[in-house]
């Protein structure tokens, strides 16, 4: 019963602790004014830092208002409105201007007879940081619009009946694509693989493998057998004199002439007033970025055109490297092309439906086995492409772009930026929401767009991040605030010409000593205006003078010297040849500035890194410094050592190649310039670190915190020999803050403290009781034990161990013992 009586004590006691913190924070938050410190407003100098610290600030032009108060010109609206602290107050709002809207309409309709799918096609935005706006866009895929149609087939010897296929029923092909446009192109494209050991032999006379073929022609790794073209004999004549290849391995090089009949626009022939649809017919897998080191080719794929003096084959495949997955979605996207990939049923199946989920838009076709359905696999997929729309967009860092959908089901679906289940003619809708980030650079305007997949249309979004007040642009010298026109007016404050200062430029080097400016002069930690070290000469300290013409005092408040600082044997900052003593602007004293060569309080110590480096050259492994020669590892880092490597609790190599990562690729770090450049590590920025693929060992995966809400995203791997490469994400991972003001509230501070009283008489009261309650148990236990031992005890009967007889009786051990019972009778 003791057990459950303290048990029930520990509860309630956690029970009233819970409620008496939640009414405190509750009392607390709703009836306390809101302090000053609350305000992120309060405290900018000029009206561009004022509107960039939150949307929320406003700017007083009248800084007259403000002299010998405790206001700021900074402030938020609310508060420079409803105080009457200002009658000119300067708030930039946002806007949105469509500046061009041309309504839907197909071809027949428009005046150009071009068809306009995409509607507004031109949007300005002015926001501030952390704010957003919302516009509308709507999108109407038009009927009988022009179709671009390039066929890209694998010529290897396995699809050397698909070819035949594909002649035969060519003509059925173009006449089902007939019904669906009246405006089509058509070409054809081949490919094999890279041209080099291990991918292929060249010589065919002299192979004794089993998948040589006597028959084929030299291998390739891409041709444009036929620039898209609406001449649909020439076409079939291409296709029909087409002779298949063959290759070593088992994967082919797909991905090289996916990626060039993307990016050679002029060669393939692709319009810019066309849907672009590019089939992908193969039965094998696919090489990706990196395989290429198997044959020697490390430079990776720059993503640009490259095609022979006939503009018909692909000549840089035993020079570049793969593209990869990432980069060809990048490029398919940004030259609006759908890619429908026909494979044969099985695994190969679910492998290009799994990369089909990496590149926008694509979608995966079943092929027969010698492509007898390819009629009904590009028509159904043609359909497929044209019954959905989905927005895109290269927004970047300075912008956010989210959108809610409003499709012909009727359902609004926020965060989505997708409608499926469409026909022809049929128009949706999409809300753009656009929220500023962050000032754009020289605050310039930045722009980006929104693109439906498979549309030859795009939106451009002009955002323009508003950082910068438009009263700084109209500066002119005024005589009446600026005192006789000593400075130029701007944004309510004077900037004051050479040789003037003060808030109205009244200030000179002659004036004389204001004594309402003397609270001016006082500094931080101090009452005495000047550190009792100077004068206070029209709100600005003058400091004394010392009567050695070398000892100088300095600093706005005269808080510093040349001649306080520790010394070294004797002398000060250990000499004139290890240092100087100077102003430290950050603390306000005077500290020591040592020399090359020399560090301590007192450059009383010789600084060398030799014994600091690292094999790599990084000081102290970047988690201590280098203090007299020695490393001092941070007490915070799990690193210690001789030169602060050893960490029995970390995992791999990601903190060793977490500097050299800094610097090379975000400018930032403990490394200096030199340091930087002795990073001998191979160091590689990608888009996205999850989308790396390595060949070799497996990518392990690195993160550093750049602050509390962004992280630098790394990888390493192992090259085949030996050597360490890195893969670096370009972009910080960061997660969204949200800015919550608090609330206001004009209760009386009284209210607080009767609050707190009460709250504590009541703890006490509640402690009392659980005391009692406790001492109740307790007694209720020990009685209850004393009943159930009186019920257990047995009375029996026995001799007093306290009484004695009177007679005692004394044996003589010379008669028996029998004599003496006999006597006693």
């Amino acid at each position: 019963m003791e057990r459950s009586c303290l048990n029930t004590l520990t509860v309630c006691l956690l029970a009233v602790t819970i409620v008496l913190s939640l009414m405190l924070f509750s009392t607390i938050a709703e009836e306390s004014p809101l302090d000053s410190t609350w305000n992120i407003c309060v405290g900018a100098k000029h009206c561009s830092e004022c509107i960039e610290r939150h949307s929320t600030c406003a700017w007083c032009l009248d800084s007259r208002s403000f002299r010998g108060s405790n206001d700021s010109q900074c402030d938020t609206y609310d508060n420079l409105y409803s105080r009457g602290l200002c009658a000119n107050i300067t708030f930039p709002e946002n806007s949105i201007l469509l500046k061009e809207n041309t309504t839907l309409s197909d071809a027949d309709d428009s005046i150009d007879g071009h068809a306009v799918q995409v509607t507004p096609q031109k949007v300005a935005v002015k926001l501030r940081i952390g704010q957003s706006m919302t516009f509308r866009v709507s999108i109407r895929q038009a009927a009988d619009y022009p179709l671009d149609l390039y066929y890209l087939m694998d010529l290897s010897k396995s699809l050397s009946d698909d070819l035949e296929s594909l002649h035969t029923l060519g003509r059925a092909l173009v006449r089902r694509l007939r019904r669906l446009t009246s405006d089509l192109r058509l070409g054809f494209g081949a490919f094999v693989d890279k041209t080099i050991l291990p991918f292929v032999l060249l010589d065919q006379t002299t192979c004794h493998h089993t998948s040589c073929c006597k028959d084929c022609v030299t291998p390739f790794s891409y041709k444009n057998e036929q620039p898209l073209t609406n001449n649909t004999r020439r076409f079939f004549e291409k296709i029909y004199y087409s002779k298949v290849s063959t290759n070593l391995d088992t994967v082919e090089g797909g991905f090289d002439a996916l990626l060039q009949a993307a990016v050679c626009k002029k060669e393939i022939g692709w319009r810019d007033r066309a849907r672009r649809m590019l089939v992908f017919v193969t039965d094998a897998g696919f090489h990706i970025a990196g395989d290429g080191k198997l044959a020697g080719i490390i430079r990776p794929n720059d993503g640009l055109c490259h095609m022979d003096v006939s503009h018909t084959e692909y000549n840089q495949s035993i020079y570049q490297d793969y593209p990869s997955v990432g980069q060809l979605n990048e490029i398919l996207q940004r030259n609006n092309i759908v890619p429908v990939f026909a494979v044969p049923d099985g695994r190969l199946t679910l492998l290009y439906r799994e990369l089909a989920k990496h590149i926008s838009g694509a979608k995966v076709g079943i092929m027969a086995e010698n492509s007898n359905n390819v009629i009904d696999l590009v028509e159904r997929q043609f359909q497929a492409i044209t019954s959905e729309v989905q927005l895109t967009d290269d927004a970047n860092e300075f912008a956010d772009i989210s959108y809610t959908s409003y499709c012909t089901d009727g359902r609004v679906v926020p965060g989505s930026s997708k409608c499926s289940g469409l026909r022809l003619t049929e128009t949706v809708h999409f809300d753009v929401k656009v929220t500023a980030r962050k000032c754009t650079p020289g605050w310039k305007k930045q722009k980006f767009y929104i693109r439906p997949l498979g549309f030859d249309e795009q939106i451009t979004i002009q955002l323009k991040v508003i950082c910068k007040c438009d009263c700084e642009k109209r500066k002119k010298r005024d005589l009446k605030h600026c005192t006789n026109g000593n400075g130029i007016l701007a944004c309510g404050q004077c900037m004051c010409d050479p040789g003037r200062y003060g808030d109205e430029c009244q200030c000179s080097g002659k004036a004389d000593l204001d004594a309402d400016d003397v609270t001016l002069c006082i500094g931080h930690n101090s009452t005495i205006p000047c550190h009792g070290r100077g004068q206070c000469f029209c709100g600005e300290c003058i400091c004394n003078k010392r009567l050695h013409p070398r000892e100088l005092i300095s600093g706005k408040y005269c808080e510093c010297d040349n001649f306080s600082c520790d010394r070294h044997q004797g002398e000060l900052c250990g000499g004139p040849g290890r240092g100087e003593c100077e102003c430290d602007a950050a603390t306000g004293r005077s500290k020591c500035r040592c020399k090359s060569g020399y560090a301590g309080s007192a450059c009383g110590c010789r600084e060398s890194t030799k014994y600091c480096e690292t094999p790599s050259g990084l000081l102290c492994n970047g988690f201590g410094e280098c203090k007299c020669g020695r490393c001092q590892c941070y007490k915070s880092s799990p690193f210690f050592g001789p030169t602060c490597q050893q960490c029995p609790t970390c995992f791999g190599l990601c903190s060793s190649f977490r500097e050299c990562v800094l610097c090379k690729v975000f400018d930032s770090g403990l490394l200096s310039f030199q340091q930087c450049q002795n990073c001998s590590v191979d160091i590689q920025t990608v888009e996205s670190i999850k989308n790396v693929t390595v060949a070799a060992e497996p990518l392990t995966l690195c993160q550093h915190p750049v602050d509390s809400n962004c992280t630098i995203q790394y990888g390493y791997t192992t090259k085949n020999d030996g050597a360490f490469v890195v893969y670096v994400q370009k972009t910080q991972a960061c997660r969204e803050i949200i800015y919550i003001e608090p609330p206001v509230s004009s209760i009386d501070f009284k209210w607080i403290i009767m609050s707190i009283v009460l709250l504590v008489l009541l703890a006490g009261l509640m402690c009392i009781m659980l005391v009692r309650l406790c001492i109740y148990c307790q007694d209720s236990n020990e009685y209850a034990t004393f009943r159930k031992e009186t019920a257990n005890s047995k009375w029996t009967s026995a001799d007093n161990p306290l009484f004695r007889r009177s007679i005692s009786t004394y044996v003589n051990p010379v008669h028996g013992v029998d004599d003496i019972n006999q006597n006693l009778l």
